[in-house]
């Protein structure tokens, strides 16, 4: 005996799929959109994301490498944070901290970080040059 069952979202009428093989099918809520940013200079802010209105943005991973500009025996700290401006260094939240030296490499996937709504996504370092991309998505503002 079969029953006939669909999840079915209420507010778009969108259905979940289940497969041949009886697996239910999820997909992640957006594609990714990637941003790179070279932390240049120290102590300076470098936006990755800007805030859009009724919306939030989800960090899903990052990459980093520290450049032969880092220093190979003082530890350089990279901070990627919630901010209220794309050019402030005052760290409103810190979303993740880590110190690197020189050539140092650093893949965090998947991630799922959630920004607060009409917050800017900046980095910052404490010596040159890292360089690193975020990836991730924008979904409307979480009540």
């Amino acid at each position: 005996m079969t029953a006939g069952f669909f999840i079915k979202d209420g507010g778009t009428g969108g259905t979940a799929n289940v497969s041949g093989n009886g697996q239910l099918v999820t997909a992640p809520y957006a594609y990714d959109d990637t941003s790179f940013m070279e932390l240049a200079e120290p102590d300076v802010a470098y936006n990755f994301y800007p805030p859009i209105h009724g919306k939030q943005f989800v960090i899903t991973g990052l990459y980093a490498k520290a450049d032969k500009q880092v220093s190979s025996t003082n530890e350089a700290t990279v901070v990627l944070y919630e901010s209220d401006a794309a050019d402030s260094t005052v760290v409103d939240k810190t979303l993740f901290s880590v110190a690197v030296l020189q050539y140092d490499q650093l893949s965090i996937v998947p991630m799922n970080l959630l920004v607060r709504a009409g917050k800017f996504v900046n980095g910052k370092t404490t010596d040159d040059d890292v360089h690193m991309t975020l990836f991730g998505y924008y979904v409307p503002e979480v009540a």
